[in-house]
């Protein structure tokens, strides 16, 4: 088990994964976000720590960050919605590349892949 970078204070964070595929985390529900992740630009994975349960990690290059849920249920939604953003944002990326390999009068509609 890891200490999960030496984190001693876990602060509370409120999170918000939106359409654009991006992770919002604010320091309370009324406030602006403290930060943004840009999912597809980031790997995610469970993450066993010595001092905390339920924890997401998101990681790209040096740039790490640790999510801890409430409970087990809590985290298996996260999982699940982290894999949906992904899911989504490459069916995004697809339907952009199709798109650049057609001319302008024959893209249907830019912005909205099959089964977004």
């Amino acid at each position: 088990q890891t200490k999960c970078g030496g984190i001693k204070l876990w602060s509370k964070q409120w999170v918000v994964v939106k359409r654009d595929g991006c992770l919002y985390y604010h320091k309370s529900r009324e406030s602006q976000p403290s930060g943004i992740i840009v999912l597809p630009s980031f790997h995610y994975s469970k993450a066993v720590c010595a001092n905390r349960k339920n924890v997401i990690k998101i990681t790209r290059g040096s740039s790490v960050y640790l999510f801890a849920a409430h409970d087990l249920q809590e985290y298996e939604k996260w999982l699940q919605v982290l894999a949906e953003a992904t899911k989504t944002q490459t069916l995004i990326l697809n339907h952009s590349i199709h798109n650049c390999a057609l001319s302008a009068l024959a893209i249907d509609n830019p912005f909205t892949p099959a089964g977004y």
